[in-house]
């Protein structure tokens, strides 16, 4: 399997491109099969209700 390569630097206070980076991330992972669409839903939810805007 390939490796997600974090080629986006970010500040650590950059909540706008923090979530752009882990939804990017997260949609990759349910492309590849490695999750399901429930635990992408559960997990999109999380990263939305952690990094809101």
């Amino acid at each position: 399997m390939g490796e997600i390569v974090d080629t986006h630097p970010l500040s650590s206070t950059d909540n706008m491109g923090i979530l752009r980076l882990a939804l990017e991330n997260l949609k990759q992972y349910l492309a590849d099969n490695l999750i399901t669409p429930e635990d992408y839903e559960r997990e999109k939810r999380k990263i939305l209700d952690q990094y809101s805007i």
